[in-house]
């Protein structure tokens, strides 16, 4: 009999209270929960109080030591003390917060040197398996992603404090950035880990360009990605339901985490 592999989840919030209970309710083969960690303990011992059968609520120190997975939902600013912990442990990581790896490549160098396997999910956008093959092949010419959100899905972000510009008061759809897909991971940290994922698997950041709309008139999370090459030329379009607990955050998000840990726990996933 095949071995389950204990998951730990890193964060209780939106992304991660979701996939814990599609963990619970779904009980698939190779994998199972096994505890749940956050900075907020009474958050994790709520979401744990519904799970069945109920994961241990720890320490980081602790899941790492009980778990063979983690998975990081609780943002980039917990990473560096999430990846010291799984590579000392030598515990594999799926990592939601793709754009901290932009910000640190060095981090994509220390897995690769330890063999720590490392995951990525697909995120809340189509395409990725046709970028990546385009990519490994040398045929691409031109990224462009379009990321279209409410208002209320971009509020916060540290554009806003140097534009001064507060996108609850649009009344109209406006393109509110266009630039590289370093740029915006700067500027809307919590907003476009898509647009970490389309750089790491085509053509790099800096050359990868990302343009942002706020627009009062949508209540989708919405990515166009068009790829141009000596391959020809892609085009998808990706419309998310925002997730009722954080509208930063798709309901797709969770989705693909849950599916990377499926493929995992089959056998069917390779980490980078």
């Amino acid at each position: 009999m095949q071995k389950r592999l204990k998951i730990g989840i890193i964060g209780c919030g939106a992304i991660g209270g979701q996939l814990a209970k599609a963990l619970s309710q779904k009980r698939p083969a190779g994998v199972r929960l096994a505890a749940l960690t956050d900075v907020e303990a009474d958050r994790a011992r709520r979401l744990a109080r519904r799970m069945r059968p109920r994961p241990a609520v720890v320490s980081l120190a602790g899941a790492v030591k009980t778990c063979d997975l983690l998975v990081e939902a609780a943002g980039a600013q917990a990473l560096p003390d999430v990846i010291a912990a799984v590579l000392r442990a030598r515990k594999q990581l799926l990592c939601l917060s793709v754009g901290a790896f932009i910000k640190h490549p060095e981090w994509l160098e220390l897995f690769c040197r330890r063999g720590v396997g490392l995951h990525f999910p697909s995120g809340a956008i189509t395409g990725l398996d046709s970028l990546k093959a385009a990519s490994a092949a040398g045929l691409i010419h031109r990224v462009r992603l379009e990321t279209r959100k409410p208002p209320a899905g971009l509020a916060g972000a540290p554009f806003f404090r140097r534009s001064k510009m507060d996108p609850m008061n649009l009344k109209k759809p406006l393109r509110i950035f266009s630039g590289s897909a370093r740029q915006a991971i700067r500027l809307f940290p919590a907003n476009v880990n898509v647009a970490a994922a389309v750089a790491l698997l085509g053509i790099g950041p800096d050359r990868t360009r990302v343009d942002i709309v706020a627009d009062p008139k949508t209540r989708r999370n919405t990515h166009t990605l068009e790829v141009t090459g000596s391959f020809g030329r892609f085009v998808t379009v990706t419309e998310n339901v925002p997730s009722a607990e954080n509208p930063k955050t798709s309901m797709l998000a969770a989705a693909s985490a849950l599916a990377v840990l499926l493929a995992i726990g089959q056998g069917n996933h390779r980490g980078t």
